[in-house]
């Protein structure tokens, strides 16, 4: 009897450890998960910073053996790039005793969340602090990096600091990446002055100025006014 009852507390303690092992692997394995989810979402963020465009394919932002990989079938890829979504990754059954306690909610996540749990489409939404990136988004460009000149109604990058809107090849509008709405602005010619994204969207005090003829005005209450 003793032996028995001996023999049934050893394969509970076995059983109990093998539980523990298992459940310390899976709470790792979405930690790691989530650890290389944010990892996207901080190179996504300075990538768009740095190139003023989004990137071709996420293996551009961390090494293509992070998003694919083991134990938990990591499989990270974009769901919408536009809208800064990534797939609902979490797909391996072991885990999911885990979906909402660590992988759903926000406790190991600063520039990610997930949304939409309740839907048969949920997602990863990649969040953007920098003020560039911030910019970039603002101006609803959904494109790859494009040189300058580009096209009519498109955005190119200068440099580290400034961006270019084309009204066509040879009309421009150059914008600082910081508050770019209140900081001085260039534009190309005169005409420029009474573009909608000058006259009308640009703050009270912003200074313009033109590139040819040389020229400086204010955007005030009254309208765009030439500085003497």
């Amino acid at each position: 009897m003793k032996k028995t009852i001996l023999i049934f507390l050893l394969t509970v303690f076995i059983n109990a450890q093998e539980y523990s092992i298992i459940k310390k692997r899976n709470i790792l394995a979405i930690q790691k998960l989530i650890k290389a989810e944010e990892l996207v979402a901080k190179n996504l963020e300075k990538y768009i910073a740095k190139n003023y465009g989004l990137p071709s394919n996420i293996s551009d932002l961390v090494p293509a053996k992070l998003l694919k990989s083991t134990p938990v079938n990591i499989n990270i890829d974009f769901k919408n790039k536009a809208k800064l979504q990534l797939k609902y990754s979490l797909l391996n059954s072991d885990s999911k005793e885990y979906k909402n306690t660590i992988y759903d909610s926000d406790y190991y996540r600063t520039r990610t969340r997930v949304k939409d749990t309740n839907t048969s489409n949920p997602y990863v939404q990649i969040l953007i602090k920098d003020e560039k990136a911030i910019t970039f988004l603002d101006t609803n460009s959904t494109d790859s990096p494009s040189p300058c000149p580009t096209s009519a109604n498109k955005i190119c990058n200068i440099d580290e600091n400034t961006f270019r809107w084309y009204k066509d090849s040879t009309h421009w509008i150059e914008y600082s990446k910081l508050n770019y709405k209140s900081k001085a602005v260039s534009i190309s010619d005169d005409s420029m002055k009474n573009n909608p994204k000058v006259k009308d969207d640009l703050s009270f005090g912003t200074r313009i100025f033109v590139r040819n003829p040389r020229k400086i005005y204010m955007k005030t209450p009254n309208g765009v006014k030439e500085l003497k």
